[in-house]
């Protein structure tokens, strides 16, 4: 599929010319961090959120059901949902630096 090139400048070309270029150690380490930040990510969206009426406070309740119902609840916050989202712009950036060489700006800017 990639050795052929339809015309210059088309996804095709970018993307054959973009594997020349990937840095095999940077892979490693960009798919490392794309494995963690995927993981982080499906905590949020495959987990329910539950409010504590008494103290206000959120949490994260998960299960699984792998030979038995497991139920945990951890406390959530902002903080914790932009930690989330700041791992994966990382993991982002540095899967897209190992196979362009580039990088990408950051998704959030930092509180003065």
């Amino acid at each position: 599929m990639l050795d052929t090139i339809e015309r210059p400048g088309s996804f095709k070309s970018s993307v054959q010319g973009a594997l020349w270029k990937i840095n095999p150690q940077e892979l490693s380490i960009a798919l490392a961090k794309l494995r963690r930040a995927q993981g982080e990510r499906n905590k949020f969206l495959h987990s329910s959120v539950i409010r504590d009426e008494e103290t206000g406070e959120y949490f994260i309740m998960q299960s699984s059901a792998r030979g038995r119902v497991n139920i945990a609840t951890d406390p959530v916050s902002i903080e914790n949902l932009r930690a989330t989202v700041l791992l994966i712009h990382d993991a982002q950036q540095s899967l897209s630096k190992a196979i362009y060489g580039d990088e990408v700006p950051p998704p959030l800017k930092e509180k003065a």
